[in-house]
């Protein structure tokens, strides 16, 4: 049996086949991203207050936060998946939605920042969809004193 493995092992070599996978180290993500988005297209136009993204040091890959505000709801939803990060976030007031809005994949660019495409929905008070667009995403790690004047403009209404 041994004698069987070792010629497998070389026959591998030699073909340059390999059943191990080559691990990619990719930067841990962690902390409150401050979004920047820049419409590409749709009809929604730009997005002037753009919801943090909160990605809390845990082992999980998937974590959910819900943030209540004086006029509704805003769930995000993080999924880790190696060197990328898929997020959800849904505004709801008055048990309705009336923002959903999509990363299926930011590329990790690096612990501070994470860069892709998102889409954006908004919906009307029938429920059905108002607008809609696609925006280039990149979204950079907040330091101390943009989080202090960020989080203090934050505890007001917000208007997604």
């Amino acid at each position: 049996m041994a004698l069987i493995r070792l010629i497998l092992v070389t026959l591998g070599g030699v073909l340059g086949l390999s059943c191990t996978a080559e691990e990619v180290a990719c930067p841990r993500v962690a902390g409150q991203f401050q979004p920047l988005y820049t419409p590409l297209s749709g009809s929604c136009g730009v997005i002037a207050d753009p919801m943090l993204v909160k990605i809390d040091d845990v082992p999980q890959a998937s974590q959910t936060s819900i943030l209540m505000f004086g006029n509704g709801r805003l769930t995000t939803e993080v999924m880790l998946r190696g060197c990328s990060v898929q997020i959800t976030q849904q505004f709801e007031a008055s048990d309705r939605l009336q923002t959903y809005l999509e990363a299926r994949e930011l590329s990790v660019e690096s612990a501070n920042e994470l860069a892709g495409q998102v889409s954006m929905f908004r919906y009307g008070p029938d429920g059905n969809v108002s607008c809609w667009g696609v925006y280039q995403a990149r979204l950079l790690k907040e330091t101390a004193a943009l989080g202090a004047a960020v989080g203090a403009a934050s505890t007001s209404s917000v208007q997604p």
